[in-house]
């Protein structure tokens, strides 16, 4: 009976040890990287589970525990194995459509829009149709108006949007994309609900001549060069620098099947953001931020209202009246900011909020911006002067400026 005891303990110690080295990765991990990782990311599970085989082997004398713990090891490593094996099959297959250069240069030129919002809208082709697209980081996938739906055959994805909600949503395949130059067939899309456009709380609603949205399906295959006063953004597969000696470099980092990320310091903490072109508003992260300054802080809302607004329209005035209820307990602050070597003071942004987001402001505070995906950098040239770009610098003197007022209204009255 002793003995039997004994060789359960051994077990449960065993399972244990390598339970405790992969939550001390992970934690490890958590600290010096200021993220929350998961437990299956590649590298956490793998060094987890050799740090467990090798202490565990100082202790091989001991067969049930030594048994046990290899055993357990290697199933974890196994397990971490055969999920990335899905997460690269998954990531993979919605990226099998065809790609046209009808230029030897495989490069191209067009135009954008911008809206009011800052969002930047691409000028293209669906078919015979010109519309225009909007360019989003943010989105795994491109999404379009499901009036271009005719797939018979379709897959059933689950989709969050960036409020959170969650939707079993079709996955369609577009006949043909153009962007002046080069042509995309059968591209993998998110069937998009009319209500977008038609529904008051739609994210398009009363705007037909946007089709949906660039995912990143299409945008991480090439190197975008954005040219933000002239509005134009240049697609290639190579990377333009000539007679070119100044400007900053921003690594990208990936983030999930196909998103991207980047390091910053908010009040000199490091955190790890998404870049979500999608999202016009300057800096959004989950933490709650210890305020350097004795101030009334703003209750707001994100400017990201979300992909399905409309379904909670019912007798609403607008999409604004759906964040702000969504959205209570969100505070807007200010804080210094700091991307490479580039420091932003007092920038205006919502703490405890559901994601760590930074928006198309960062690409409108630059003259040009060039995202190379190929290569994983991101390229800030010449600072952009102009007062009415919906730039970091621009949104956050505005609301700065707003709440000096007001407070000097309340305390000096």
């Amino acid at each position: 009976m002793k003995k039997r005891l004994n060789q359960l303990l051994h077990i449960v110690l065993g399972t244990l040890t390598v339970l405790f080295f992969i939550a001390l990765t992970l934690l490890i991990v958590n600290l010096s990287n200021q993220l929350k990782a998961r437990p299956f990311d590649n590298y956490i599970m793998y060094i987890g589970a050799i740090l467990s085989c090798v202490f565990i082997f100082l202790f091989k004398k001991k067969k049930t525990y030594f048994i046990t713990g290899i055993t357990i090891s290697m199933l974890f490593i196994m397990l971490n194995f055969l999920i990335n094996i899905f997460r690269h099959k998954h990531s993979t297959f919605f990226s099998n459509h065809s790609t046209v250069w009808n230029s030897n240069k495989h490069n191209t030129t067009i135009p954008f829009y911008s809206s009011e919002s800052g969002h930047l809208f691409l000028k293209a082709k669906i078919g015979n149709e010109t519309k225009y697209i909007g360019f989003d980081t943010g989105a795994e996938l491109c999404g379009f108006n499901e009036n271009y739906n005719n797939s018979k055959k379709t897959t059933i994805i689950s989709l969050t949007d960036s409020q959170n909600k969650t939707k079993n949503i079709r996955i369609q395949k577009l006949d043909k994309l153009t962007f002046k130059n080069i042509d995309f067939e059968k591209v993998d899309y998110i069937s998009m609900n009319k209500d977008i456009w038609e529904n008051e709380c739609g994210i398009f609603f009363n705007q037909d001549s946007i089709a949906g949205v660039l995912g990143n399906n299409i945008i991480n295959s090439f190197i975008w060069d954005f040219d933000m006063l002239n509005k134009t953004v240049k697609i290639s597969e190579e990377i333009e620098l000539q007679n070119i000696s100044k400007f900053e470099i921003i690594p990208l980092l990936k983030s999930g099947k196909k998103s991207w990320s980047i390091n910053i310091k908010v009040n000199g903490n490091r955190k790890r953001i998404n870049l979500d072109t999608g999202f016009n508003g300057t800096l959004t992260i989950k933490d709650s931020i210890i305020l350097q300054e004795n101030y009334k802080y703003k209750i707001g809302h994100s400017n990201s209202i979300g992909l399905f607004s409309f379904e909670n329209c019912y007798k609403k005035k607008d999409s604004s009246e759906i964040t702000k209820k969504t959205q209570k307990g969100k505070r807007q602050i200010f804080a210094d900011l700091k991307i490479s070597n580039i420091n932003f003071k007092n920038v205006l942004i919502e703490d405890t909020s559901n994601s760590n987001l930074i928006g198309v402001p960062l690409i409108w505070e630059y003259e040009r911006v060039i995202l190379d995906f190929l290569n994983g950098k991101m390229y800030l040239f010449n600072k952009n002067h102009s007062k009415s770009a919906k730039s970091i610098s621009n949104i956050s003197n505005k609301a700065r400026e707003e709440f000096v007022k007001k407070n000097c209204t309340q305390d000096c009255s």
